[in-house]
């Protein structure tokens, strides 16, 4: 099969092989069991027997559970097969049981039990055992009317009181037994349960460790806190070291008045001096000719250099006077 023809596959068809392969993944895992969890190596206790006259006797326990024929009824093949599932060799026994068995597949029934693989690892025994069909109709039908539901209906080991075949499944499957109740709404809702229950688990494991977490986080907060004081006194500390640092850079008196020193006219001098904010007001005399403001102009880190209205005063016989305001730009003395 290529692409383009799996992927025209209609959904029945891929359902079949769903189907099919979980059946095969089944068989293998079955296959893997150590025989003391085989169901048919199980000791009988509650069984009924298929008398030759037709009738079912209860031979011990409880009627009912399983019903067991003799082994005359049937008829048998010893195969030996290739190593292969259990699927495919049932698969193999159902398209060649007409040459296998003296009688045509579609009056009888069939099951088969496969053996440990021989020396050679590759072959595997295969006992076939067949139930004539009119034989199995026979024990439903009076099965029925004791008003019993068979769950197995084979062969048993007298010596081991041990199920060696089992027809219950084929006679299902040919319709002569009713189909077991479908357990799979059963399996389904148990899967849903165990599914909230994990979720379940996990949701509370979740709160746990939540609570856990709070519990350390409060456990810590005492040192937390006489951190966090730790830490805001030291940022304190930094801000309080930039803003000096920046109020040194920003006001140097040295500097400031070397630059006045050097720009100030030398017909000129201050009689008053205010510093503050940034804000510089010099106020004084200086000669006729001279301008001040003009000069303080060219001074290095000074800015918006210009005459107050005190510049308006009368000239003195000490000169003129003059009052100047400035900035000082920032870090520039």
């Amino acid at each position: 099969m290529n692409i383009a023809e799996l992927l025209s596959v209609d959904m029945k068809t891929v359902m079949r092989w769903l189907r099919s392969g979980f059946h095969w993944w089944l068989d293998e895992m079955a296959a893997m069991l150590p025989a003391m969890f085989d169901p048919r190596r199980k000791r009988l206790l509650e069984y009924s027997r298929y008398e030759a006259d037709g009738k079912i006797d209860a031979a011990s326990g409880k009627a009912g559970a399983t019903i067991i024929i003799t082994k005359s009824s049937c008829h048998f093949r010893h195969l030996q097969m290739p190593r292969m599932s259990v699927t495919d060799i049932r698969s193999m026994v159902e398209l060649d049981i007409e040459r296998i068995m003296p009688l045509t597949a579609d009056s009888i029934v069939f099951d088969l039990i496969i053996g440990k693989p021989l020396a050679d690892g590759k072959t595997l025994p295969v006992d076939i055992a067949a139930l004539p069909l009119s034989l199995a109709l026979d024990v439903a039908a009076t099965a029925v009317e004791l008003g019993l539901t068979p769950r197995c209906v084979g062969l048993m080991d007298v010596d081991e009181h041990h199920l060696e075949f089992d027809f219950a499944p084929a006679m299902r499957a040919a319709g002569i037994l009713p189909s077991r109740p479908n357990a799979t709404g059963r399996w389904w809702t148990a899967v849903a349960l165990l599914v909230l229950c994990n979720i379940g688990t996990l949701v509370l494991h979740d709160q746990q460790r939540v609570s856990q977490l709070k519990d350390l986080v409060e456990a810590q907060s005492i040192g937390l806190n006489a951190v966090k004081r730790v830490e805001n006194r030291l940022r304190e500390n930094a801000n309080l070291l930039t803003s000096l640092e920046d109020r040194r850079e920003s006001q140097q008196p040295e500097r400031l008045l070397s630059t006045l020193g050097k720009t100030l006219p030398t017909q000129a001098w201050i009689e008053r001096l205010s510093w503050g904010g940034g804000e510089l007001r010099l106020s004084g005399y200086a000669a006729k000719e001279v301008d001040v403001v003009a000069a303080f102009k060219t001074a290095p880190g000074l800015t918006r250099v210009r005459a107050s209205q005190a510049e308006t005063m009368a000239d003195t016989r000490a000169g003129k006077p003059f009052d100047i305001t400035a900035q000082i730009k920032a870090k520039a003395l």
